[in-house]
Formats: C-alpha cells, structure tokens, sequence
C-alpha cells in the first residue's frame, strides 16, 4: 500500500468521520479541535505534495474527495458558545487565528473553493532524498493521531470547558497510574491527560532525532533546512500554542504535577541522580516549538 494510502485511511478518514459522527449525535465538544486536526492533516498533505513524496495527481484525487467536502463544512461550521459569549464562524475561533499564516492562507483559499495544493509551498521544493525522511515523520505523526492519551491531553489543556476541566484535574492519580497508562490506553481522565503529556513528548524527540538526520546527512543546503524545520515546527504549532493563560496554566499544572510524579518515583527507586537528567529530556522535547534560529540569508533562484 502506498504512503498516502496509508495516511488517507489511517489518519485522513478517521477524523473526518469523527466530525461526520458529531454532527449526527449533535456533540460538538470536540469538534473545534477535530477541525484543527482536519487542517493538520491536510498541511501534511501539502507538504508531501510539494515535497514529491505523494504521487501529484493521487493527491489531488485526495484532496478533491475529502477537503472539498471539509472546507465546505468549515465554512458553514459555527463554533460551540465559548464562555457566554454566542455562537461564532470557526474563522474567528482564537485557535484557528493562532495557525500559522500560511495555513490561513490555505485554509482560507480552501473555503473560498479554490485549489490550495500548489499555494503557499515552504520553498523546498520536490527533494527526492528527502522522501524517506518525510515518510518517517509521517508514521510518526500517524501514530500521534491514533494515541488516545495524547488526544486527551490536546484536549484537556487547550479545549475542555473550564468546570469539566477541574472535575478532570481534582481526580486522584498515583504514579502508579500514570506508568501503567502509559502501556494502556484505559484509564482515568488525569492520568491519561498526564500520559497524554508524556507520549506527547516522546514523539517531539523522535521527530527531532528524524530532522537532526536531514541535518546530518547534508540532503539539504542551510536555507532550505531551515524552511523544512520551520514547516514541521508550524504544522504542529497549534497543538502547544501557549498564547491562550488558560492553557498555558493548564499545560504548566500537567508539566509540573507529571515532574512531581517522576520526582518522587525515582528517589523511591533510589535513582535521585536522574531526576534532573529526566527532567531536562522531558523539557528539551519541547524545543521543536521553543528554538527558534534566526531565518537564513533567501536561496538562490
């Protein structure tokens, strides 16, 4: 089975049949966040198409037979009442204007009918040695697509209404707990946000191990390199987008109650000399987000 295949059925369908499912049960709670996770994948989609690494005319077959559809929802989709405020176009949500501007770009062009495919590319262009990686990446993120924690955990810090929240948060949750949800996806609500956390982290080391690869091996030039880490980087942006206090208190509340939990766990286990060593990994992950470099000189046309 081809790549995009693969990434159509596995990632693609599955959340366009949450949004289908939600609209039949009249459940909007997740649907803000479901309509975000739409337009990641979609700029996934446009990445691999620009990159070369989908077949260009299966890509828009995809395109025509899936984000036709979700554009034309988006446009009409109102968002849930937010805090006694009334209802309004997803457009104007605050999570939706904290996308990347490129993404509004193409999101937008999207809505208006047009054919974003071939808009707004990162400037890197088709690279065959960087199809391989670009695979890479793609299982990564299919896999975070289909975590469950780390659904929860999206969900909790920058979606959840703030009383459902506390009622999450006030759960007891042991460190026991949280290792065992770590191999499981069943489990109580805090202790899958706080797994959620973790996984979530994991996956930042694996991407950035994958883009220090691209590094390493020299497949790009030091413009280009920078504009594919960029492209990574804002794809995902949305998803620790700290600019909101809410979440921004929520994500600090899970960073340091997970750090309590592996605190204590370890000097139990009487290996307090790791404790700072683990809490600099789980930090350092985070860097995909935080790191920014200066943007290179422009490539060469």
């Amino acid at each position: 089975m081809h790549r995009l295949q693969q990434f159509t059925v596995g990632t693609i369908l599955p959340e366009w049949e949450k949004v289908l499912v939600n609209r039949k049960l009249q459940d909007e709670s997740e649907l803000p966040m479901t309509a975000l996770l739409l337009i990641e994948s979609f700029l996934w989609l446009h990445l691999g198409f620009e990159l070369g690494a989908f077949p260009r005319e299966v890509s828009g077959d995809v395109y025509s037979f899936y984000y036709d559809s979700f554009f034309r929802w988006l446009k009409s989709y109102v968002g849930p009442r937010q805090h006694g405020q009334g209802q309004s176009p997803f457009q104007d949500n605050p999570r939706y204007l904290g996308l990347p501007k490129f993404a509004q770009v193409l999101v937008r062009k999207g809505i208006e009918g047009g054919r974003p495919l071939d808009d707004q590319p990162s400037g890197v262009g088709e690279r065959p040695p960087l199809v391989v990686p670009f695979q890479s990446l793609l299982i990564l993120y299919s896999l975070l697509c289909r975590d469950m924690a780390v659904r929860q955990f999206l969900y909790g810090i920058g979606f959840q209404r703030p009383e459902d929240w506390d009622k999450v948060w006030r759960e007891h949750c042991t460190a026991e707990d949280l290792f065992n949800t770590i191999e499981s996806d069943e489990a109580s609500p805090a202790a899958m946000v706080l797994a959620g956390y973790m996984r979530f982290c994991e996956y930042l080391r694996n991407v950035k191990e994958v883009l220090d690869n691209v590094e390493g091996l020299g497949i790009l030039d030091r413009a280009r390199l920078f504009q594919f880490k960029d492209r990574i980087r804002n794809i995902h942006a949305w998803r620790l987008d700290l600019s909101s206090e809410e979440t921004a208190t929520r994500f600090k509340h899970v960073q340091e109650r997970v750090s309590k939990m592996i605190d204590e766990q370890l000097r139990l286990l009487g290996f307090a000399d790791d404790v700072k060593r683990i809490q600099d990994l789980f930090e350092s992950s985070l860097d995909l987000f935080y790191d920014r470099v200066p943007e290179p000189e422009p490539v060469p046309v």
